[in-house]
């Protein structure tokens, strides 16, 4: 899925992309951040307080 996401933002020419991910989800925050998508900030929801991610695209 990120994949397809990442190849889809560059063939649209978007300048970047972003996920977030729930705090305590840690397989997911890992994954993002294997991916070398940046900590980029945290927003609270209802479920509670999220991870924001962003990759600057090339």
């Amino acid at each position: 899925m990120i994949r397809y996401a990442e190849e889809f933002a560059r063939r649209n020419q978007y300048p970047s992309i972003r996920f977030d991910a729930f705090s305590m989800n840690d397989t997911a925050n890992a994954v993002y951040t294997k991916k070398v998508y940046d900590l980029v900030g945290t927003v609270r929801f209802r479920k509670g307080i999220f991870n924001c991610y962003e990759k600057v695209l090339k």
